[in-house]
């Protein structure tokens, strides 16, 4: 086939006869499948978003219960994490992780872009990331494990707070006070 032959199938319209074998609403059925997929897709990412979810909260349970403490702390937001940072850290260290990371989270959208106040604020949210990683060491570190399990903390907290919660490690103390795991 040269192309006159193929120049004139396309303005005699037997090309679009050709199309037409497919069937009629081809383009309905195939934005119908697709979206169709993309539902199937969402459905089972929410499904294993709360899967997760409930992982974590029950690793979580189990963490607090090695640290000697009811599981059920772990479900009050702030308080949580403030007995955390009790056993791993310092429970004040919380507040200066917060107010970084919230905080200047908050102004740096409000302030003018590219002002000063902008700049001091996204350097300040840094400066609470640098806090959240060091707290996730802390944690680690508690624990008896390394760095390479801190970065697991940092980059899959989900998963890794799972393992903590129902792996063998064990509560061997605060490494910033020095205080040592209660013996029952």
């Amino acid at each position: 086939m040269d192309i006159n032959q193929i120049s004139e199938a396309l303005t005699s319209g037997a090309l679009a006869a050709a199309v037409d074998g497919f069937g009629t609403g081809t383009v309905e059925q195939v934005s119908g499948m697709l979206v169709g997929g993309m539902l199937v897709l969402v459905a089972i990412g929410s499904v294993f978003s709360t899967v997760m979810a409930v992982l974590t909260i029950i690793g979580s349970w189990k963490l607090f219960v090695k640290f000697g403490e009811p599981g059920w702390k772990c479900l009050i937001p702030f308080y949580n994490l403030w007995i955390e940072f009790g056993y791993t850290w310092k429970p004040l260290m919380m507040i200066p992780v917060y107010v970084l990371c919230l905080g200047s989270g908050i102004v740096t959208q409000v302030a003018q872009a590219g002002s000063a106040l902008q700049i001091i604020a996204s350097l300040a949210f840094l400066v609470g990331v640098v806090f959240y990683i060091i707290a996730q060491h802390k944690l680690s570190k508690a624990f008896g494990h390394g760095v390479g399990f801190t970065l697991g903390l940092i980059f899959f907290s989900g998963i890794f707070t799972i393992i903590l919660g129902f792996g063998k490690s064990q509560y061997v103390g605060n490494t910033a006070t020095g205080a040592q795991a209660k013996l029952n």
